[in-house]
């Protein structure tokens, strides 16, 4: 299954007002102007304005509570990795000019005994049931990324389908646990390939890759999910970023 990506006006009004958050106009606030303020200043309707501030709220980066307005999550902020959250992976593949494409390899419930590190990372019970969702990204039809994230079902309150795992896992679990991402706790180091990676992404057992290790939290410090990405380097370029406020 695969799924292709087309920039929106509203993902670029969302990225412009991380970039805003981050370094320019609200860098220093705690609040957002409201949707009239905002769809004056970007210059787009306020339709656009809510499905933008939408999809910061589902990444954690936003919280909106009616007559409270909309809080800047500043720790959900300094946590900028760019493979996570500034930048989606489509993006990141757009922007070294190739055309994205993901694709769903599998999905499985597994006992998390059969994972002991991601049972002891995602602090569950060995008994305890994890969605486990591989998904591989290619560029200009080249396998360039994989990835396996693993998620207890007990978070999960609503059946979904094997279109639902495909695009932003964080949209899973915002649309489909009733949480969202506020912070990761991130790994990162080269590694070789196992047989099954080394098959996926095509490449030689000796082939360095570039392993990134996630750990998802909610806002209260819970974590969410796990995710481990396996990056063909060479081929497209990871920017990480880390502030502090």
């Amino acid at each position: 299954m695969e799924n292709k990506a087309k920039p929106t006006l509203s993902e670029h009004v969302k990225e412009s007002l991380l970039k805003d958050m981050l370094e320019g106009e609200f860098r220093n606030a705690h609040q957002l102007p409201s949707e009239d303020a905002l769809s004056q200043k970007y210059q787009v309707s306020r339709s656009t304005i809510r499905t933008a501030l939408a999809a910061l709220e589902k990444e954690g980066f936003i919280s909106r509570r009616q007559g409270a307005g909309t809080r800047i999550n500043r720790k959900a902020l300094s946590f900028g990795l760019n493979l996570s959250y500034i930048e989606d992976l489509h993006k990141v593949i757009r922007c070294c000019g190739y055309t994205p494409t993901i694709h769903l390899l599998g999905y499985q419930e597994i006992s998390a005994s059969s994972v002991p590190e991601v049972q002891e990372l995602l602090k569950v019970d060995p008994d305890e049931k994890l969605l486990r969702a591989d998904r591989l990204w290619k560029a200009n039809n080249m396998p360039v990324i994989y990835f396996k994230n693993y998620l207890p079902t007990s978070f999960i309150k609503r059946p979904y389908t094997a279109e639902d795992l495909i695009g932003s896992f964080f949209d899973f679990v915002y649309e489909f646990c009733d949480e969202y991402v506020d912070h990761s706790s991130d790994e990162i180091e080269a590694v070789l390939p196992t047989e099954e990676v080394a098959k996926v992404l095509n490449v030689d057992k000796y082939t360095p890759l570039l392993l990134l290790a996630e750990t998802f939290f909610n806002e209260a410090g819970k974590p969410l999910f796990q995710g481990y990405g396996y990056l063909v380097q060479g081929v497209i370029r990871i920017n990480i970023k880390r502030r502090k406020f």
